[in-house]
């Protein structure tokens, strides 16, 4: 038997839709029909005519609930409102679950083809000069660039995993109703992340897991940023020049033996030589020489001939003898200085008048030349040897006694000797050469040489006379060093009248004891040494700079740098990023397969499915609600869960 449900009509008069259902049959049970009065009570398009309602969702029948479900036919809305044997309505194909991530996929593909540019790019720019970068914007900005796209087409999908994770984390388990903005939060940025990551934790691990990458991700640009170093390396060029002479032969007059040249003079020195001296005396010391076309260069080791020098302080040697002022030296101050060879120098004060003024010595040296007469093969190859008296003391007239100045000298005893110098590193860096410490090995004499050959048009004899020389330390009998006779003498005079002076205060005393010295008075510049032993051996590197660079000596190539800036690669920073990426194809691949096991829709971030969504149980408090923290103390005392055996989009209170 049949009978008729009334369905009232009190909200809807004019409502066609409710006519149609005033004739069901019985099987259409009276709580479907209440239900179907609810829906069309609240539905949103009430207030629409109902002719419009229909021109707009002409595709909707009464049977239909949701705009997230699929459009039944007439059929299937009976069957779907035949009592409660089908609760839910079957789903499309679970292929089109892979269609719904089309867009996450996509990102990640270009978000790995992004990184992949960017390990391409640094691969064939590494160790290459800067130079050759062929685009006006530099590397670190396209390298920035492209991991910029990498990075953003990450976040895409892991927003996008974030967001369902939302609906799988409520599908058939019931949580606090405040977790759905916590997981909204998520996909939002670091902040939420954080806030998941802190409330959640190993809760959910997989949605802390993403959440972990939205906020490493923050380090991205600054690991890209440090992928990058710019040396600046020189390399060499091999069409630029880069010579330094050494030499084993010092003859820079070529002297020849005749007749007419029977001696030798401190004069015949060469004005190059004097100089290099003199420069270094007054601390300024002959700077080395080279030639390089870059301004950056570099030599293997040489060995040169030069001049090595060596000062000894022999202070607590001396002794000292003071006799006071006698009417024979008309008043003045006179002390004897016996050095350790049995020498003795002098110092003195002078009285200047009735004034009271003093003058005391402040240099005395004594010299005697080793290079006048050839010595026998086998002995050390000496030029000078020398003996000195530095006073430094300051006189105080009114307190002092006047031979208190004298009593407190510096005693020296210095050599010079022809030597073989190694030097180990040479190099010359924007233009200004570096040299190492020479290793330095005594010559010893070999005997006289000839250089073998006769001038054109004859002479007595026309033959230059070389005094062979060795290392000492060698035991080679090879004459492979050697010094023209003369010149050896010559440098022997000069360095004698050098050192055979002495100075007063205010030049008083100023004298060359060598007598027609052709030598210039250094006392006041030796008198005036910080360091003596430093200043004898700036007069060596001088000497032996210019016997380097004398007419006889050997041009040695060296490497031509040019100093580029070259892009280098530190890989380690590229690990974090490509981390990132690879975690995020694996965080949206797990996705896509549970999505696919639990057979939950995918809705993602869609806001029209929280809208279309409702708690069952639960309505917020009365009255407005205009903090959101009043809403979200509300959310923290409820449960929901998403029936996982219905469709209808509503969350369920637990």
């Amino acid at each position: 038997m049949k009978k008729e449900i009334n369905v009232t009509n009190e909200f809807y008069p004019e409502n066609p839709q409710l006519e149609q259902y005033t004739a069901m049959p019985t099987e259409l049970n009276q709580e479907s029909a209440n239900r179907l009065g609810e829906e069309l009570r609240y539905n949103s398009y009430h207030d629409i005519s109902f002719e419009n309602r229909n021109a707009g969702s002409s595709n909707r029948n009464s049977a239909y609930d949701s705009l997230l479900m699929e459009p039944m036919n007439d059929s299937g809305a009976e069957e779907a409102l035949e009592g409660n044997e089908k609760k839910s309505i079957t789903r499309g194909p679970r292929r089109r679950l892979f269609r719904n991530w089309m867009w996450e996929i996509g990102a990640c593909f270009l978000s790995l083809a992004s990184i992949a540019s960017v390990i391409a790019v640094l691969s064939v720019e590494n160790h290459k000069p800067l130079d050759q970068w062929a685009w006006s914007i530099g590397p670190t900005a396209v390298v920035s660039f492209i991991a910029a796209i990498a990075k953003s087409a990450m976040l895409v999908a892991i927003a996008e995993v974030l967001s369902q994770l939302k609906w799988q984390h409520f599908h058939g388990q019931a949580h606090p109703l405040i977790d759905l903005e916590i997981f909204d939060g998520a996909s939002r940025g670091p902040l939420g992340a954080t806030k998941l990551l802190w409330r959640k934790n190993v809760q959910t691990l997989l949605a802390s897991l993403a959440a972990v990458v939205v906020i490493v991700s923050l380090l991205v640009d600054p690991f890209v940023q440090l992928v990058f170093e710019f040396p600046a390396l020189s390399r060499p060029v091999s069409t630029a020049s880069a010579f330094l002479n050494q030499t084993q032969v010092y003859d820079p007059n070529g002297y020849i033996r005749d007749a007419h040249l029977t001696g030798t003079t401190a004069s015949a020195v060469n004005a190059q030589m004097q100089a290099a001296i003199i420069k270094a005396v007054s601390e300024q010391p002959q700077p080395p020489s080279a030639t390089c076309s870059t301004g950056n260069c570099t030599w293997p080791p040489i060995t040169t001939l030069g001049v090595c020098a060596d000062c000894t302080d022999v202070t607590r040697q001396v002794n000292i003898t003071c006799p006071g002022p006698t009417v024979a030296n008309h008043g003045q101050y006179q002390c004897d200085y016996g050095m350790p060879s049995g020498r003795n120098i002098s110092g003195f004060m002078f009285r200047a008048g009735a004034s009271g003024d003093v003058f005391p010595t402040r240099w005395n040296s004594s010299a005697l030349s080793l290079g006048n007469t050839p010595g026998d093969a086998g002995s050390d190859a000496l030029l000078a040897y020398i003996e000195a008296v530095q006073l430094k003391a300051a006189f105080d007239y009114d307190t002092d006694d006047m031979s208190s100045i004298l009593r407190q000298p510096t005693a020296w005893t210095c050599t010079f000797a022809l030597c073989a110098k190694t030097y180990d590193s040479l190099s010359v860096t924007n233009g200004e050469m570096s040299i190492s410490t020479p290793t330095e090995d005594l010559m010893v004499l070999t005997g006289n040489t000839t250089n073998g050959t006769t001038p054109v048009g004859g002479g007595i004899s026309g033959l230059s006379f070389y005094q062979g020389l060795k290392v000492n330390s060698s035991s080679s009998s090879e004459d492979t060093y050697r010094i023209n006779q003369a010149d050896y003498a010559n440098l022997a005079n000069y360095l004698t009248e050098l050192f055979s002076t002495g100075w007063g205060e205010r030049g008083f005393g100023a004298s060359n004891r060598v007598q027609q010295s052709t030598a210039p008075n250094l006392g006041w510049g030796l008198s005036e040494a910080e360091d003596l032993a430093q200043t004898v051996r700036s007069i060596a590197e001088g000497m032996t700079e210019i016997m380097r660079n004398s007419r006889n000596s050997t041009p040695i190539a060296g490497e031509a740098l040019r100093t580029q800036v070259y892009i280098e690669v530190q890989w380690g920073w590229v690990a974090l990023p490509l981390t990132l990426i690879v975690l995020s194809i694996f965080l949206l691949v797990v996705m896509v397969v549970r999505t696919y096991r639990s057979d939950l829709p995918v809705w993602k971030s869609s806001s029209i499915a929280l809208l279309s969504h409702e708690v069952n149980g639960w309505a917020p408090g009365s009255g407005v609600m205009r903090e959101t923290s009043t809403l979200q103390k509300e959310a923290k005392d409820i449960s929901v869960t998403l029936p996982s055996d219905s469709q209808d989009m509503r969350f369920v209170r637990s």
